[in-house]
């Protein structure tokens, strides 16, 4: 199975890395933008971009698999069907944690460029929970979204995957633009925050990932279950 996935990163190595530098350019770009005088940022519009990053990138092996007809070679190998599956996962569980890093190095290089290091917003970026939970919900879409992919194929799958990555923007930009103006709306969010800050990190990070543990797996078995059955 490990051959499968070093498969993936040496045969599409440069598309990686692209993707790679073009989502910490985007970072970038976001903390630079929308820092405004008072040092605020849209953190919620933020955090919906980490996501759909970490989400879309591994869609990159899926796409160049599908046009290099790489499935239809691997079934007429002595390669199980669940070790493609599970290669998959684990391909994807890495290039979530890729993305994760670049987008955290590029959250504090960009806030050491605008000169607000220490602004309060941006310190709630560098907390450890916050990306944990990063990591978690990305986790959970994927596990939504890679039965379907594995059922009905690419196409299918990424017309989901685009609808919950949709509508996760959505609600980001509805939430700023119904609460981000309201100062009672900012002053429960920073006591949010602060509170979030002051908790036991290690009780809830995990917490929330043996719940999405046990999403990743029941993910993986219907994604098992639907590939054995499916046309290639």
């Amino acid at each position: 199975m490990w051959y499968l996935i070093l498969k993936d990163f040496r045969a599409n190595w440069l598309f990686q890395l692209i993707s790679l530098l073009m989502i910490t350019g985007l970072c970038l770009l976001t903390i630079g933008g929308m820092l405004d005088d008072g040092g605020q940022i849209l953190i919620v519009i933020y955090l919906a971009i980490v996501i759909s990053a970490c989400s879309l990138t591994s869609l990159v092996f899926i796409k160049s698999d599908e046009y290099h007809g790489t499935e239809s070679v691997f079934v007429s190998l002595p390669v199980a069907r669940k070790q493609i599956v599970v290669a998959r996962y684990i391909t994807s569980l890495i290039q979530i944690l890729l993305v994760l890093t670049c987008c955290y190095l590029a959250t504090k290089f960009g806030s050491v460029l605008q000169e607000r290091y220490n602004d309060p917003v941006l310190k709630v970026l560098y907390l450890p929970v916050v990306w944990a939970a990063l990591l978690v919900f990305s986790l959970l879409l994927k596990s939504f979204s890679y039965p379907a992919y594995f059922k009905y194929g690419l196409e299918r799958g990424m017309a989901i995957l685009a609808a919950i990555h949709f509508g996760i923007l959505t609600l980001g930009v509805l939430i700023h633009w119904m609460f981000g103006k309201s100062s009672i709306q900012i002053a429960y969010i920073q006591y949010f925050l602060e509170w979030l800050s002051q908790q036991n990190g290690l009780i809830i990070i995990g917490s929330v990932s043996t719940l999405a543990l046990l999403c990743w797996v029941t993910s993986l078995k219907l994604s098992c279950k639907f590939y054995k059955t499916r046309d290639l």
